[in-house]
């Protein structure tokens, strides 16, 4: 029980000294001073060696306590900031606002001057619309008829290769 105890102790000794691992770290030290205890009992009742559990429970013993003061200093350094994050979001916030007043102000008479020349301007874009509209018409009609004639050529070659290749196969048999 006592080379557990040790064993288990160095463990947490290890882990408690990584961040991300401080919770292993509380439950091997928790793991060595029990069965450093055991281990520490036994060896007073056979009059044998105490030295490896004694050391194993010390071991379990400092590592749960500095993995513990570990977490204790990181939570209260992380409430800490959340409170001065919070009172920067607030004043953060009261700046918005006041900005945003403004800017509502400044965005609505920038609408009442800009709107009439919005119509003006929409008013030529359909104009030019409709013209675009009607000559890519006009683009679409000349196109479908090159497209046709195309195909009725490539029809008339296709039938002409078809009978060059019939007369070829003709004259071979």
């Amino acid at each position: 029980m006592g080379i557990v105890g040790l064993v288990t102790g160095i463990l947490a000794i290890i882990a408690s000294f990584i961040p991300c691992f401080g919770i292993f770290a509380i439950g091997l030290g928790l793991i060595a001073i029990i069965f450093g205890a055991i281990g520490y009992r036994q060896a007073n009742n056979n009059n044998g060696n105490s030295t490896l559990p004694a050391s194993g429970m010390i071991l379990g013993i400092v590592a749960t306590v500095f993995t513990i003061v570990w977490y204790v200093t990181v939570i209260s350094t992380a409430t800490s900031s959340i409170s001065n994050a919070i009172d920067i979001l607030e004043k953060l916030d009261d700046e918005i606002e006041r900005t945003t007043d403004d800017v509502d102000k400044s965005i609505n008479n920038s609408l009442d001057e800009t709107s009439s020349s919005i119509e003006k301007s929409m008013d030529a874009s359909s104009n030019a619309f409709e013209k675009s509209v009607e000559s890519m018409e006009k683009a679409m009609e000349q196109s479908s008829k090159a497209m046709e004639e195309a195909l009725e050529q490539s029809a008339k070659a296709m039938e002409e290769s078809a009978k060059a290749l019939e007369e070829a196969m003709d004259s071979r048999y």
